[in-house]
């Protein structure tokens, strides 16, 4: 877990060379309030806005990022309704059909947020049974744990963003709460008595790769801006040892 948030905070500061768009065409993608990787009042955005600026500049693109609620953001990303060209970060082999996907842009290291006085003990899924668990609604979480929820096997409580999950499980009213390691880490540096009360849980439900997803277009330029981020992404320097 730790090695996978000095991965993602290094590819961040090491691309952040060419962060500005370069003059030509801007592209335009939807994201939402997910810090540290989007955000509209974050350090250039956000990590994962860092990294896809750069490496979009390196192709000779601009940037346009709007902020909404994920799913508003990830409907308008792919609808084309309001001239959006895709929308990000979106996870790995759980997008729906139609995305042009973009190689990683970081790693986003999904795990459980426990009480410091009440941890939970897991190995596999099977362990959770019984667990009330906070996850955010719209969010989409490993294939099994998800399967699982859907059948009832697992008692999920949905809402509408970590923050409130994470506060619901200082207080008790939950045992254990899906988020990302990274989110957790921003989210309790900021609220003190979260920090003291939760930590994370060190067996990860899962490590997954963060991407961009192109909406599919008639002339070709979803798939041309797909191909453009991915060759920006490979020009831009590897994170430090």
């Amino acid at each position: 877990m730790v090695s996978a948030r000095v991965i993602v905070v290094s590819l961040a500061l090491a691309w952040s060379a060419g962060a500005q768009g370069a003059d030509g065409t801007t592209v335009r993608l939807t994201s939402l309030e997910w810090a540290p990787y989007t955000g509209r009042d974050l350090p250039d955005q956000g990590l994962s806005s860092r990294v896809v600026r750069a490496a979009l500049a390196a192709t000779g693109y601009g940037l346009q990022i709007d902020f909404l609620p994920w799913r508003r953001a990830y409907a308008l990303g792919l609808d084309g309704s309001q001239g959006h060209d895709g929308v990000f970060p979106v996870y790995d082999g759980t997008l729906r059909r139609g995305c042009l996907v973009s190689d990683a842009i970081g790693v986003s290291p999904l795990g459980f947020a426990e009480r410091r006085s009440d941890p939970i003990a897991w190995t596999t899924l099977e362990d959770l049974k019984g667990l009330r668990i906070g996850v955010v609604a719209g969010y989409v979480n490993s294939a099994g744990f998800d399967a699982m929820a859907a059948a009832g096997e697992l008692s999920t409580v949905p809402v509408d963003r970590d923050l409130l999950n994470l506060r619901r499980l200082a207080r008790g009213r939950l045992d254990a709460a899906v988020i990302d390691a990274l989110v957790f880490d921003f989210l309790t540096v900021a609220t003190p008595d979260l920090r003291a009360a939760l930590r994370m849980d060190e067996h990860l439900l899962e490590e997954k790769t963060l991407h961009v997803c192109f909406r599919p277009t008639a002339d070709g330029r979803g798939e041309a801006l797909r191909q453009a981020l991915n060759v920006g992404l490979a020009r831009l320097p590897p994170p430090p040892p």
